[in-house]
């Protein structure tokens, strides 16, 4: 309450300054009749619309509409209006502004940074993806060179299990290794 007292004082002291300001200008203008001739004068061209060079000015508007959002302060309830267009800059970068009162606001997470964690996320994913595929790929070579390798010991007649070298392979699995399975068949 002090501070609307206080406030309110200020205003009241700048009021009475500038009518102080203005009553001296005029007096000065009554004072001299050269200079209240000449401000009549550019008073007079000035609702007429003439220029500094005698030239008529020609004056054009343009409708501008602004399409508004109604906001309300979550910190003290105050209701306001923001041109659109701020509101979604604001919320699309979480920049903060603030309410006519001066409290501090912001939008949560922006449009931008939920984007970017969505971006980021999905090449992590691909990347470990890669990776795994890359890893099972090589996995697949190295089975394959060893199935390759093994096949062609067993074609030489090398035996998988105990590497001894038999004309007759097939008979010396069944007989000594009848637990192993032969992979490639």
């Amino acid at each position: 309450m002090a501070k609307n007292k206080s406030m309110a004082r200020i205003d009241k002291q700048f009021q009475a300054e500038d009518d102080m300001r203005t009553l001296r200008r005029a007096e000065e203008v009554k004072a001299s009749p050269g200079r209240m001739k000449a401000a009549k004068n550019e008073a007079k061209k000035r609702s007429e619309g003439i220029d500094e060079g005698g030239e008529r000015e020609e004056v054009m508007f343009d409708t501008v509409t602004i399409k508004m959002a109604h906001i309300e302060c979550g910190k003290c309830g105050i209701s306001f209006y923001l041109p659109e267009s701020r509101k979604e800059e604001h919320k699309k970068l979480g920049s903060i502004w603030y309410c006519p009162n001066g409290h501090p606001r912001v939008y949560g997470e922006s449009d931008v940074d939920k984007f970017k964690k969505e971006r980021d996320r999905a090449q992590q994913e691909r990347d470990t993806a890669q990776e795994l595929l890359a890893a099972t790929e090589r996995r697949n070579e190295k089975l394959l060179k060893e199935q390759k390798r093994v096949a062609h010991r067993a074609a030489n007649g090398v035996c998988p299990c105990c590497n001894y070298t038999f004309r007759q392979l097939a008979s010396h699995m069944k007989t000594k290794h009848p637990d192993y399975e032969n992979v490639g068949h």
